[in-house]
């Protein structure tokens, strides 16, 4: 009795893992192993721990195969949660990288974006909720680093949303 028990457990264990939403963080960290890395919060920030309620505070991201960097700019109020992770790539297969990221895509996410090139690499995946976007994964990357950005819009960002897709064909196609 006490062995069914066990394998019963087991069986279950293994049946709520497989159901188990994966992201790109995680997939990704199956892949690096032991270089595995916690994303970083950026938003809401929390700076020696005292939590930054400015919403009016811009952030300009930088694309890291861009010399002259980018136009892009993101204003804090678009967003719930922003969190990044930034890989070494002379460490780390860009490969490896892309295949983890695709892999960890939760389902009710489509593709917004696509550039894999041989030098460089961009990525956008959103997942829509009653006609508005509600979360991002963007992965970006050139021989030397990549990122994973994961962004939660705050409520209303449709045209933000439209605005991000607008300048990632431009300042990458």
């Amino acid at each position: 009795m006490k062995k069914s028990i066990f394998l019963l457990v087991g069986i279950m264990a293994l049946a709520f893992s497989a159901m188990a939403q994966q992201d790109p963080y995680s997939s990704i960290n199956e892949k690096l192993a032991n270089q595995a890395q916690k994303p970083s919060q950026l938003w809401p920030m929390d700076l020696e721990g005292i939590p930054v309620k400015d919403e009016a505070m811009k952030l300009k991201y930088t694309f890291p195969f861009l010399s002259e960097g980018s136009e892009l700019a993101f204003n804090f109020s678009q967003f719930e949660k922003l969190e990044s992770s930034v890989y070494d790539l002379s460490k780390l297969n860009a490969k490896d990288l892309v295949q983890g990221f695709t892999a960890g895509i939760p389902s009710g996410f489509k593709e917004d974006f696509s550039k894999v090139g041989s030098e460089d690499f961009c990525l956008m995946y959103s997942k829509t909720e009653i006609n508005q976007p509600k979360e991002v994964y963007l992965l970006v990357g050139n021989r030397k680093q990549a990122e994973l950005l994961h962004f939660t819009y705050s409520p209303e960002s449709m045209k933000n949303h439209q605005n991000l897709k607008v300048e990632l064909n431009n300042v990458l196609n």
